[in-house]
């Protein structure tokens, strides 16, 4: 806290009740210190100073089996304090003290019961103490969803909201643009810029299916230009991963059309989110119909089959911290080397090395050297070379 000194010049020739104590906080900057209960007698002043700890930024909460699993952005730094740990409260109970990460899995949890989550900082340093809360949305625990699982809006339970920098965005509306049914779901128009929306799917069992196909109807009214469309697939509707599936805005219609998405790299449970990211005032509305999420079909042709081409589809997921799963094709047996090599081209790991039956193959990666070192944070590049092959993917590791 720096001086502020009396003068006339300055404005300052008292010190009372009406006092404002912001250009005493660090040189007239807000500094998160909070002057409050100011009085005066004769001489005398009093006054009491609290530094104004920040509770942790948003919350997410998602289903996996058997638990809730919540994951939380760290308040932003105060000077002269450190978030020493933090306290996870259900339902207005304490439930986990001393969490030092930034997430909690709650195991006590029932079918069909409702849960709301807080969670607060504890600080050290300068002083000690306890921030104000931040809140979950409301989690009815449902199992997750057995594949295939479909809507098409006429019961739109279990589907959640997220949104940055915007307020939600999704309704229903008594509308066909998409090519299925009324009713669909909108995104309608708002002014926000930038801004991201995503309306988000509940949990579905992925259990035993290699290839995941996403199917939907969609239907785009835009005449301008600043949103990208996507799809994006996650755990823990926290860390989200795109597909391979987007477009664009532009000054046109796009659509109706029938969009398939298939994946062959992806967690279970899944999520899948339908994003507006960017300036949301420029498009009159994006609606969706019959979604599925169900494991992909083979036709009578295509059953048991290899893969018809050699194909690295890279990691999932990707960011990842700190293992993550890097899925390729072989269309016929072939010797294989897969390595990671880091942003100087240097080899860091040999995940496989050796024959390899065609078919599809999924290999992990703990994000350890060949010396079982932990790698650092950043980007590496994992190789997959064949007899007639060379394929490269850029992952990205975080911490």
């Amino acid at each position: 806290m720096s001086q502020a000194l009396f003068s006339k010049a300055l404005g300052r020739t008292a010190f009372n009740f009406s006092t404002d104590p912001y250009p005493f906080l660090l040189n007239g900057a807000a500094g998160g210190i909070n002057i409050t209960n100011i009085g005066y007698a004769g001489e005398t002043i009093s006054f009491d100073i609290a530094l104004n700890v920040l509770p942790p930024k948003s919350i997410a909460g998602a289903i996996v089996y058997g638990a809730i699993e919540l994951n939380w952005i760290a308040p932003d730094p105060v000077a002269g304090l450190t978030v020493a740990y933090y306290k996870v409260y259900k339902n207005g109970v304490l439930i986990a003290d001393n969490v030092t990460q930034t997430k909690y899995t709650d195991n006590e949890v029932t079918q069909d019961s409702v849960y709301k989550y807080s969670v607060s900082a504890y600080y050290t340093g300068t002083t000690s103490g306890e921030s104000s809360y931040t809140e979950s949305e409301s989690i009815t625990y449902k199992a997750p969803y057995s594949a295939p699982y479909t809507t098409d809006y006429t019961t739109r339970t279990d589907w959640t909201q997220i949104s940055v920098d915007c307020t939600p965005r999704w309704i229903a509306s008594n509308t066909a643009f998409a090519g299925g049914s009324a009713p669909e779901m909108m995104a309608v128009l708002e002014n926000f810029d930038p801004a991201v929306s995503k309306y988000v799917s509940p949990p579905v069992s992925t259990t035993g299916i290699d290839t995941l196909k996403i199917s939907f109807k969609h239907f785009y009214d835009g005449y301008d230009t600043g949103v990208t469309y996507k799809v994006q697939v996650s755990s823990n509707k926290f860390d989200w991963t795109d597909t391979y599936w987007s477009f664009a805005d532009f000054a046109g219609d796009a659509g109706p059309e029938t969009v398939n998405i298939e994946l062959t790299a992806f967690p279970d449970p899944i999520y899948v989110a339908w994003v507006l990211d960017g300036n949301q005032w420029s498009y009159d509305g994006w609606y969706l119909d019959d979604i599925s999420i169900a494991r992909k079909t083979p036709s009578s042709i295509e059953e048991g089959l290899m893969p018809a081409v050699t194909k690295l589809h890279g990691n999932y997921p990707n960011p990842f911290n700190p293992e993550t799963t890097v899925s390729f094709d072989l269309s016929e047996d072939s010797n294989v080397k897969l390595n990671i090599y880091d942003m100087k081209g240097s080899l860091v790991r040999t995940l496989l090395s050796g024959g390899v039956k065609s078919g599809s193959h999924k290999v992990m990666w703990n994000g350890k050297d060949n010396g079982n070192n932990q790698l650092s944070s950043g980007i590496y590049y994992i190789s997959l070379e064949t007899k007639d092959n060379n394929f490269t993917h850029k992952s990205l590791m975080i911490k």
